[in-house]
């Protein structure tokens, strides 16, 4: 039967892991899409693979968890997706994205999927063709009976999927703190909370603080915009301007249940 799987990586797998290069592909893939689209930014999202952790702030915070959606095999088996291809043009970066013929067969379904937790065997290569969305999760800081998480390597290669994928992990994760259980930390763990924030950093210029607010449920922050100019180098979670823009935070507070 057809069915799509959601991984989890755990802290255990990103602290023991060394090869990252399947992660390293599908990232760029995903984030080269507006990169190319309004060319803000200069340079790919993750360097190179083995600064795949360092580039998504995973290795100075490891309390974290990264989730990836997987479509069914049968359906993604047909599919024509070469994420081997470095993008050098905005067709690139769109080319392993799901054709709208597609749309109805990995229409998800919340109750047909499968949850893997992976372990120190598992190889995303072999499944890298069925990568359709991702969401990762730093813990930042607890205070106040409140859990701040980041929102990181916030990926989708199909229409609503990355909204959905990002909702089912705050159903199932989130709001029952269920998270807790992977972060192997118990300063973190044997705290009580009464709610979780989220917080996304947003690059304003992208065109998706629309789907930040409407899909996803973040609302703007206090928080002033950072601004980015091409003539600055050196700049803050690593991003080079190449064209003027702004940073924005947004975030989600979720009631625990």
């Amino acid at each position: 039967m057809s069915e799509f799987e959601l991984l989890i990586l755990p802290k255990n797998y990103l602290v023991t892991r060394s090869h990252w290069t399947p992660y390293y592909k599908f990232v760029n893939k995903s984030y080269d899409k507006p990169r190319f689209q309004y060319e803000c930014v200069s340079g790919k999202r993750i360097s190179s693979p083995t600064s795949f952790l360092s580039d998504l702030d995973l290795e100075a915070n490891l309390d974290a968890l990264l989730f990836i959606l997987l479509g069914p095999k049968d359906v993604c088996g047909k599919l024509q997706r070469d994420f081997d291809l470095e993008s050098q043009s905005l067709q690139d970066a769109y080319a392993c994205d799901i054709p709208k013929e597609y749309f109805e067969k990995l229409r998800f379904n919340a109750s047909k999927v499968k949850i893997k937790e992976i372990n120190d065997d598992y190889d995303l290569q072999d499944d890298l063709y069925r990568v359709l969305a991702s969401s990762g999760y730093l813990v930042k800081e607890t205070f106040d009976n409140q859990l701040t998480l980041e929102l990181t390597a916030f990926t989708s290669f199909m229409r609503s999927l990355g909204s959905l994928t990002f909702e089912f992990v705050v159903e199932n994760y989130l709001q029952n703190l269920k998270f807790l259980e992977y972060t192997n930390n118990p300063q973190i763990s044997s705290q009580k909370y009464d709610k979780v924030l989220i917080e996304a950093y947003v690059i304003r210029e992208h065109g998706l603080v629309d789907f930040y607010i409407k899909k996803c449920k973040f609302q703007p922050t206090t928080y002033p915009d950072k601004l980015f100019k091409p003539e600055l180098t050196t700049t803050s979670k690593r991003i080079i301007a190449k064209a003027e823009f702004s940073l924005a935070i947004f975030h989600r507070e979720v009631d625990i249940i």
